[in-house]
């Protein structure tokens, strides 16, 4: 009890010397081994709630092992609800790609960038563009026109000019060991 009330008396120090006031209901305190009671007695000390493992900042998790494809429940959510929001119906098969490469490759650009995604999820996320490109906001997983190889080629060898997820999944770890080898000026080298 005595290192929660150092930490609270630091907060109200913080408060007084900056005139900043931290905004207790956006704050949370993780306690570990911490029986129940204790970690309610130390949340009503701090004026915050009791957090829990898997944080997420910026939307995406914070963890220090590999992603597992639980983890990556939200992004799948995340794309499925953005390809089912678009009710029109009369969207063309053109319509509906431009849609698939500029939003909802988009979503997951910046977890590509962060992690190297699961298999499974990488399938599961592609299943849903295959369905949004030739069934639209139903996600029907039938009526495919082509393969899914065959949209993903370059429009230069007949195909739609769609990224496959693990190839950019993969070109996105390379940049990141390219920018760690060459030392480049980024928050992943400071840390």
């Amino acid at each position: 009890v005595e290192s929660i009330q150092v930490v609270r008396n630091s907060l109200m120090e913080f408060e007084a010397n900056s005139g900043l006031k931290p905004n207790l209901n956006k704050c949370t305190v993780f306690l570990a081994r911490v029986d129940n009671s204790m970690k309610s007695s130390f949340c009503a000390i701090l004026g915050m709630q009791a957090g829990s493992l898997l944080v997420k900042y910026l939307g995406v998790p914070l963890i220090s092992s590999r992603l597992a494809a639980r983890e990556c429940k939200d992004l799948i959510e995340k794309i499925t609800a953005k390809a089912k929001h678009w009710t029109s119906r009369a969207l063309s098969y053109a319509g509906r790609l431009q849609l698939m490469s500029t939003v909802l490759y988009s979503i997951q650009v910046c977890w590509s960038h962060i992690f190297i995604l699961p298999s499974t999820v990488i399938k599961d996320i592609e299943k849903i563009l295959k369905a949004f490109l030739w069934t639209g906001p139903e996600l029907k997983n039938s009526g495919a026109k082509v393969a899914w190889e065959f949209v993903c080629k370059h429009k230069d060898e007949g195909g739609l000019g769609l990224k496959r997820l693990h190839e950019w999944n993969k070109a996105a770890m390379i940049k990141q060991l390219w920018d760690i080898c060459s030392e480049k000026d980024t928050l992943w080298i400071l840390w």
